[in-house]
């Protein structure tokens, strides 16, 4: 077996809590290494999320709560917004940029799903802290479940 290319570590960073409408959620960047972060695209990604994600941001099946991951790669830059519901489930959109000159971001449509081990490693870490602040927690602590975060070289 050939890999296409070698492996190089990606920063994954958390950038702090966006918190508009109801919603409360994590805001990570993952970039490329010979990539600098974006703001506008950081903003631009926590403004669809509030056009897109449901409202309210609680009901009974829905906790307000979730993480934008905004991923500047080699050649693309991703965003996925994701949010918690019905106790287990996590929905997420992603959307692509197709220029680093565009702050137009359009919505992936496939039947087929796709993330590379860096966004992988970003949906593993939520996960294991939804569980652990929320799901198996003696009692639920929303705000241990927001200060549990990620920034590390993977």
């Amino acid at each position: 077996m050939e890999l296409k290319e070698q492996y190089s570590p990606r920063q994954i960073n958390h950038l702090g809590i966006f918190e508009e409408s109801d919603w409360q959620l994590k805001t990570y960047s993952i970039l490329q290494k010979e990539r600098e972060l974006d703001n506008k695209l950081i903003k631009t990604a926590q403004g669809l999320a509030i056009k897109t994600l449901p409202r309210p941001a609680k009901n009974p099946d829905r906790y307000g709560l979730g993480f934008i991951n905004v991923h500047q790669g080699k050649s693309y830059d991703f965003v996925s917004i994701a949010y918690w519901a019905y106790n287990t489930e996590l929905k997420m959109q992603s959307y692509i940029r197709g220029s680093s000159t565009s702050y137009q971001l359009e919505a992936i449509i496939s039947n087929e799903i796709s993330s590379d081990i860096w966004d992988i490693q970003l949906i593993s870490f939520e996960t294991k802290a939804w569980i652990k602040h929320i799901l198996k927690a003696e009692q639920i602590n929303i705000e241990d479940y927001l200060n549990d975060t990620l920034s590390k070289l993977i």
